[in-house]
C-alpha cells in the first residue's frame, strides 16, 4: 500500500512537471514571437464565409473554442492512444482546424519557417483567445492564397471570373474556396476534375452545416475567364 502511494505521488508530481513544462515553453514561445492580430475591417458576403468554414471540417455553428498548450497537447495525446483516431472532432475544440489556418497565415506574413511545426501550434493557441471565428473566416479570405498571384478573395473573383464578389453565384464562390484549399492542387485550368470533386465535397459540407439554405444546391464547375498565358 505504502509503496502504490508513492508511485501515485510520483506519477502525480511527473504530471505537473509535464503542465508546467508545456505551460512555460508556451510563454516562451509566445512572447518570442508576439504575434499581432491582423484583421480586415472588410466583411465578406455570408456564401463566402459559409464556403470556408464547411472547407474546414467543421459543419456545426460557426465558433472557435478558445484553448491552452495543455488542451492542445492532450488532444493529439487522445487522437495518437485513442481507439477511434479517426473521430477528429472528439479530440479538439471547434474552430481548431481554423485557427491553424489563420496561424499559417501569420506565420508565413512573418516569415516564420524555422521550426514552423511549433511556431504555428504556438500561434494556434493565441489565434483561439485572440480571434472570433468570423474575425479569422474573414481575414484568411482576405490573405489567402488562390493561385497565379491573387491573394485574397476579391482579387481572385475579378482574375477568374471578371466579378466583384458580391456577384459571384454559389457554384463560383465555392470553386474559389476549393482552390484556396490548395492552389496547385486544385487548378482550375489544369486539374478540373479535382477542383470538381472538391467543390462537391464542400457542396456536401454545406449542406450538413445549413441544410434549409444549402439543401438544393448542387455544384457545377463553372466558366472561369481565360488567360492565354497560362499553360498547363
Amino acid at each position: 500500500m505504502k509503496s502504490f502511494k508513492i508511485l501515485a505521488s510520483i506519477l502525480v508530481l511527473l504530471i505537473l512537471i509535464v503542465i508546467v513544462g508545456i505551460q512555460g515553453l508556451y510563454l516562451y514561445k509566445i512572447n518570442e514571437l508576439q504575434p499581432k492580430k491582423l484583421s480586415t475591417e472588410y466583411k465578406h458576403n455570408k456564401f463566402a464565409i459559409d464556403a470556408l468554414w464547411a472547407s474546414t471540417g467543421d459543419v456545426g455553428a460557426i465558433d472557435i473554442e478558445a484553448y491552452s498548450s495543455i488542451e492542445l497537447v492532450f488532444g493529439f495525446a487522445k487522437l495518437v492512444t485513442g481507439s477511434d483516431s479517426t473521430n477528429y472532432e472528439e479530440n479538439f475544440p471547434v474552430g481548431f482546424r481554423l485557427t491553424g489556418l489563420v496561424a499559417r497565415n501569420i506565420a508565413f506574413e512573418r516569415n516564420l519557417k524555422n521550426n514552423w511545426r511549433l511556431n504555428n501550434a504556438v500561434i494556434s493557441i493565441w489565434v483561439s483567445n485572440n480571434y472570433s471565428a468570423r474575425e479569422a473566416l474573414n481575414y484568411l479570405l482576405s490573405t489567402g492564397y488562390y493561385g497565379y498571384n491573387q491573394e485574397s478573395f476579391a482579387e481572385a473573383a475579378e482574375f477568374y471570373f471578371g466579378k466583384h464578389e458580391d456577384h459571384l453565384s454559389l457554384s463560383e464562390t465555392v470553386s474559389l474556396i476549393a482552390i484556396q484549399n490548395g492552389a496547385s492542387v486544385f487548378n482550375p485550368y489544369c486539374r478540373k476534375n479535382l477542383l470538381s470533386k472538391r467543390g462537391q465535397y464542400l457542396n456536401r459540407q454545406l449542406t450538413k452545416y445549413d441544410e434549409k439554405t444549402y439543401g438544393s444546391f448542387i455544384f457545377r464547375l463553372p466558366n472561369f475567364v481565360i488567360h492565354p498565358e497560362i499553360k498547363c
